[in-house]
């Protein structure tokens, strides 16, 4: 940046956009403006505000193209896509979008210090990019300049990469001549440009797609597959000459011929020779990465990159604008769990956990699912996600208490809503919404099993489409509309519903299979047969591990799940009535339903409340409704209550009772979800929802991570000096079975008194309490023996038997820590 920049950009901060957006640091300059740090009121929400400065000539052009392709934009919603939260225009010609608060490493960053990659570490991350492009190009919204600096990577709460594309369209699509000047007359970058992208010709998705082979070459191998001392020599480069063979640009590594294949094809001149979409590459990407003998495990260089690409004095015509945006904070405008991390950690690639599942042969494992099935979805999505899906025997089968039988009832709605609770404390890792209903899944089931039966190749991604379209998207997998959705989408002929009329018989072999096996007929199971090893429910990650490694022999039921904390909303009546409510709220509030007045009193005397109450008017007597709303005073929670046949009368009633709203339920209840959402937002601070990485929400400890990492500075430490080194381990008691019965928020605040009491005895300033995950939490004790670890875990035991909180599921009555020590002397 020259002084005059450094100048402007500082003159802009302290400003507040629109009365909202106050900006408070400076990021970074591009082309088209430049990038700033800004608080938005009143929410007191961290964003990322991209001024769009100097705007001149074609004004009204320029501001009709603006807002129809922000608003495009901003309907994205896609978990790799960065967010668009608003966008609008301060004073005449400042132009404004605001998006997330990214805090990350772009992948131009990670390059440079990595040079090339693991093969299945850069499948994993162009699988999330294509995924993105999927959304993005079904919407008719082309990139048209994705780059690595245009690609954001940090770690989610697994230890996991996760990829966001910035600047997505938005400004890159407004105004071509703009840009006239900057890149000689051709929009994007040059050394990532699609051959009709710089004849200009009009483009479609499958111009992202050539830019995105062009990244993976770049990843594979450590190198550009054309470069030259102009970006004009560049453009000619990527117009006339052919590609070139990774071993020609790079000797020292070597990649399996099918992913090579796969990134050439993307990189055809001829768009008519690459892949038909971004779906169908999104396919080829995951059977290259899950497929029989998976991508090439050669050893990599772990050497940082020694000026592969451009040099930096050269480079200058081709810069690109290092935007760096990341979430940091959520609201009720951004409902997915996003979560914050900070700068970029590179762990090495070949000791990672999906690496080690990769790795492992898994011959003769069996998994019992079932389509109806929530923590099935779960335990399915993980393993897909971790690349070892297709190495896994998946048996279909029907559980008894998921076949409707009758109308999906009172009964059945609150057994859906509590099981997709507890979902998401088992795996905060998988994305899972509530559905407005569980559906007839038969047809869905058997469909699952030709297909595999005729297409063994598709079953895969056939099987994880349906579950995703239920679990996911909230599609009724029992319509065959639906169902011919999907044969469509996974390019499946339509004719196969024509079987589904009867049974196959593998479908009933694996029921009996099922229903004849230790399994207490529970589901999911996975089961290694000729070892009679079992695992049954939906684990954590590290006993799933553990499984697999042969560490367990039986795992039931694996342990909760350390999950993000979201407000709790308490439903009194039909879900179905109040769907149009709550299919807003349910992905960033926990939906918790009490069918019965009595019900609901018994959820609001528990130790802890939700934060607000939804109660159906027409569900109850008048006298109910008076009780309830007595008690929600009582216990300080908010009643809200809805009506589907609302009146004057009936809102005075409401109002007079204590209520804080009343909610008409007429038309599509627009009025409703507003005036729900005003409630929502004056009584919980929905930018609390997404916890730091570091900071556990709940109980105010230091995280998994930040034990991780001090545990590794404890180590060194004790290395140098010679010293020792103890940890700690304690887990409560039948603290599952103590959830079950006085429901998940009492569970969080009795974990948070615990906390509270544990961080009050471990005494010495150098022990380190950390809330590990779950019910568990560690302490790390430098310079301390096996006698003095044994001293803390007693006197931490003890002090919780003091606490004397009732549990009826403790032999003695209250509840009880575990602990486990470790003890070394650090050499």
């Amino acid at each position: 940046m020259n002084e005059s920049t450094q100048a402007a950009s500082d003159s802009m901060v302290g400003q507040v956009l629109d009365g909202r957006y106050e900006l408070v640091e400076f990021i970074a300059k591009g082309g088209m403006g430049q990038v700033y740090k800004a608080t938005q009121w009143p929410l007191d929400r961290v964003v990322a505000v991209k001024l769009l400065l100097d705007v001149s000539g074609g004004m009204e052009e320029f501001r009709k193209r603006f807002f129809l392709e922000a608003s495009l934009c901003a309907r994205l919603s896609h978990p790799n896509i960065i967010r668009i939260f608003d966008y609008g225009c301060h004073g005449d010609s400042t132009y404004y979008i605001a998006m997330e608060y990214l805090r990350g490493q772009t992948l131009k960053e990670l390059l440079a210090q990595t040079g090339p990659m693991h093969p299945r570490r850069v499948l994993a991350l162009m699988i999330q990019v294509c995924s993105a492009l999927v959304e993005a190009h079904d919407a008719d919204l082309v990139h048209r300049d994705l780059k690595p600096s245009n690609l954001m990577v940090f770690k989610d709460a697994l230890g996991k990469d996760v990829i966001k594309i910035l600047d997505f369209g938005v400004v890159k699509q407004m105004s071509v001549d703009m840009e006239f000047t900057q890149v000689g007359g051709t929009l994007g970058s040059p050394l990532f440009m699609s051959p009709e992208q710089i004849e200009d010709k009009d483009l479609d998705g499958r111009s992202d797609l050539y830019s995105l082979g062009v990244i993976m070459f770049r990843l594979l191998t450590g190198r550009l597959p054309f470069m030259a001392a102009s970006p004009v020599q560049v453009v000619v480069k990527h117009l006339t000459e052919p590609i070139p063979a990774f071993s020609d640009v790079n000797p020292s590594i070597e990649v399996g011929p099918g992913l090579e294949s796969l990134v050439r094809r993307a990189m055809s001149k001829d768009r008519q020779d690459r892949f038909e979409n971004a779906r169908v590459m999104l396919l080829a990407l995951s059977q290259c990465l899950e497929g029989p003998s998976g991508p090439s495990d050669d050893v990599w260089s772990d050497e940082p990159n020694d000026g592969w690409g451009l040099d930096e004095e050269d480079s200058n015509a081709l810069h690109d604008m290092p935007t760096q945006t990341l979430p940091e904070l959520g609201s009720m405008d951004d409902p997915e769990p996003l979560v914050s991390s900070p700068p970029f950690e590179d762990v090495s690639f070949d000791t990672s956990f999906i690496e080690r599942m990769g790795a492992m042969s898994l011959h003769g494992y069996v998994a019992y699912v079932d389509l109806n099935c929530p923590y099935c979805f779960a335990l399915h999505e993980r393993m897909t996600l971790w690349g070892i899906a297709s190495k896994i025997e998946w048996c279909m089968v029907e559980h008894a208490s998921h076949v409707l039988d009758g109308p999906f009832d009172l009964h059945q709605e609150a057994l859906l809503t509590t099981e997709v609770f507890e979902v998401h404390h088992r795996a905060p890792d998988v994305r899972l919404e509530l559905p407005p209903q569980r559906c007839r899944s038969t047809m869905a089931t058997r469909l699952v099993v030709y297909v595999q039966r005729q297409y063994p190749e598709k079953v895969l991604a056939f099987r994880r489409a349906a579950y995703v379209a239920l679990w996911q998207e909230g599609r009724d997998i029992g319509d065959e509309a639906e169902l011919r959705l999907l044969l469509n989408e996974q390019g499946l002929p339509l004719e196969l519903l024509d079987l589904c009329v009867e049974n196959p018989p593998e479908l009933e072999a694996w029921q009996e299979e099922w229903g004849s096996g230790e399994y207490d007929h529970s589901i999911p199971v996975l089961a290694h047969p000729a070892t009679e090893r079992v695992l049954i429910g939906l684990p954590t990650q590290r006993s799933l591990e553990e499984f697999l490694l042969q560490q367990r022999s039986r795992v039931v039921d694996g342990s909760v799940c350390y999950y993000q904390r979201r407000p709790a909303i308490l439903v009194c009546g039909r879900m179905s009535h109040l769907w149009q409510l709550l299919s807003d709220v349910r992905s960033c509030c926990e939906v918790i339903q009490a069918t019965t007045a009595k019900k609901a009193a018994a959820q609001l005397q528990e130790l802890a409340v939700p934060e607000l109450v939804v109660a159906e008017f027409e569900h109850f007597d008048l006298d109910s409704l008076k009780g309830l709303a007595k008690l929600a005073r009582e216990r300080s929670v908010p009643l809200v209550v809805a009506s589907l046949q609302p009146t004057a009368e009936s809102e005075i009633e409401v109002l007079s009772m204590g209520a804080v709203e009343y909610l008409p339920l007429t038309g599509d209840g627009t009025i409703g979800r507003i005036r729900l959402d005003r409630v929502l937002r004056s009584r919980y601070n929905l930018e609390r929802v997404h916890q730091k990485t570091h900071t556990d929400e709940l109980t105010g400890l230091p995280t998994r991570r930040s034990m991780l990492e001090r545990l590794e500075e404890e180590w060194d430490r004790a290395k140098r000096s010679g010293g020792s080194l103890a940890v700690v381990l304690l887990d409560i008691n039948r603290f599952k079975l103590f959830n079950r019965t006085h429901g998940y928020i009492s569970g969080d605040r009795v974990l948070a008194n615990i906390a509270t009491e544990l961080q009050r005895q471990i005494g010495r300033s150098g022990n380190f309490l950390t809330r590990y995950g779950g019910n568990e939490y560690a302490v790390i004790m430098p310079d301390s023996d096996t006698e003095m670890a044994k001293t803390m875990a007693v006197k931490l035991q003890q002090s919780i038997r003091q606490l004397a909180i009732e549990s009826r599921e403790d032999e003695s009555g209250y509840l009880s820590l575990r602990s486990g020590i470790a003890s070394t002397k650090v050499s």
